[in-house]
């Protein structure tokens, strides 16, 4: 998979600087807000986790330009989300009204009985039947209201954050620190867990710890997140002895934006700052040394340890 030079190498240039854009790196935006919105939306009627980039792109751009188009995108992007979100009340009644998808243009709607306290777990696709509470929406959703409670001082969006942070550590971290793919919610399927793990769940959810943390100045919560950090950067599925991320999904990104999350905010302990400065670094050198398509080229590849595909790729 081909990569475009966007983050990494950013992270590794600017890691010690101020990551905020100036005002002169605003886009020429030339459809309307309602056009946006509306994309935005249609986006999460596929997948949550993934649709909720659109939500996360906003909250940041407000945060960089305080306009108040991105603020409405955001919160219409966490909206759409919070409706697939189980909240306090469902979880205590064990009752949520899902949706089945029967084709594009049929749904059904009916009761879907919960098991277990699942507040804040957010479904991975609108189709409740589909998936179960996925470790990617949920973490997308925690990334989001932690960056809308950042920017608005909203108590509504800071809830829903620890709700979600409260859900992923009680349901979907195992033993080690690492974030799981999915928890069934149905009640025929009492909290089957799928297994598996991806590098960008982890770092999704390092991410909402690190923007939840800076408001909260919660211990628990900056202790989950360095024992997350620490789990997720020597976890020897995703890097090698060099320390070099090796994984050939899209998740080194998402740590990696994790990290300059926390590293941007310096409020954390100096000699995970320092570790955070070397782990990107190490990363920033393998992608400009050993992943570049070609001499010259802007364009940088998966695996990053080299060499890079040869097919190309805009998912990452």
């Amino acid at each position: 998979m081909w990569i475009p030079v966007v983050f990494i190498i950013a992270s590794g240039a600017a890691l010690a600087q101020d990551l905020t854009p100036s005002v002169s790196w605003k886009p020429n935006i030339t459809s309307s807000k309602d056009e946006s919105i509306s994309v935005a939306s249609a986006a999460l009627e596929k997948a949550l986790g993934y649709g909720m980039n659109y939500g996360y792109a906003a909250a940041r751009s407000y945060t960089a330009h305080q306009d108040p188009d991105f603020l409405d995108l955001a919160v219409t992007s966490w909206t759409s989300a919070r409706r697939y979100t189980i909240s306090k009340e469902q979880a205590a009644s064990g009752i949520v009204e899902a949706v089945s998808v029967i084709d594009d243009y049929n749904w059904s709607f009916h009761e879907l009985r919960l098991t277990a306290t699942l507040a804040g777990g957010t479904y991975r696709m609108i189709d409740f039947d589909a998936l179960g509470l996925s470790g990617t929406a949920s973490g997308a959703f925690l990334v989001v209201s932690a960056l809308l409670a950042e920017a608005t001082s909203n108590q509504t969006y800071l809830d829903a954050a620890i709700e979600s942070t409260n859900f992923i550590q009680s349901h979907l971290l195992n033993p080690s620190d690492i974030v799981l793919a999915s928890i069934s919610s149905q009640s025929n399927n009492p909290c089957s867990i799928q297994p598996v793990t991806y590098s960008y769940d982890s770092g999704i959810f390092i991410e909402g710890l690190a923007i939840l943390g800076d408001i909260t100045h919660n211990a628990s919560t900056e202790t989950l997140l360095r024992s997350t950090i620490v789990a997720t950067t020597t976890n020897p599925l995703w890097q090698g002895l060099d320390g070099i991320v090796t994984t050939t999904e899209p998740g080194g990104l998402f740590i990696m934006r994790a990290l300059a999350a926390l590293y941007e905010r310096n409020t954390t302990s100096s000699d995970l700052r320092d570790y955070i400065k070397e782990y990107v670094g190490v990363q920033y050198n393998a992608v400009v040394e050993q992943a570049r398509a070609t001499d010259g080229s802007n364009i940088y590849g998966l695996p990053w340890t080299g060499p890079p595909n040869t097919s190309f790729s805009g998912v990452n």
